[in-house]
């Protein structure tokens, strides 16, 4: 279930959705901060639905998609522009000698980061429902 902000979530989607939590345990009021621009928190979303878009950018990339991107458009997308780190909309990382494109993000009591193998299809998603960004990087 992902859906666009900003404001609060649609009535029938509520009960859905987790409450966020601060670093001592307290639960954030209403559940979760709610930001009157897209710009910051512009998108909710889950790791289910935040992977097939990393499967999908992955198989643009490769030229066996283009429901989200043609390959031509996602090659672009995931070139470094300004420097070597930093292309549009995502982070390019290398891990040995293999390349990801990655983006974190937080909310008021949500953290999360996702990473998708430029190379071989691998990639991650992670989402906790705490601003406690040390339980990430476990």
């Amino acid at each position: 279930m992902s859906f666009p902000a900003p404001g609060p979530a649609p009535a029938n989607k509520e009960n859905l959705l987790a409450t966020g939590y601060y670093n001592d345990g307290a639960a954030v009021k209403g559940k979760y901060h709610v930001y009157p621009e897209q710009a910051a928190a512009g998108l909710w979303t889950n790791p289910t639905d935040l992977a097939k878009y990393i499967i999908e950018t992955q198989l643009s990339l490769k030229g066996k998609s283009n429901k989200v991107l043609s390959q031509e458009t996602t090659l672009l997308r995931l070139t470094p522009y300004k420097d070597n780190s930093a292309a549009l909309g995502v982070f390019i990382v290398k891990k040995g000698n293999e390349k990801y494109f990655n983006h974190d993000g937080s909310d008021e009591g949500f953290v999360a980061a996702y990473f998708g193998s430029m190379e071989n299809g691998n990639g991650a998603v992670v989402m906790a429902n705490t601003d406690n960004w040390s339980l990430l990087s476990e």
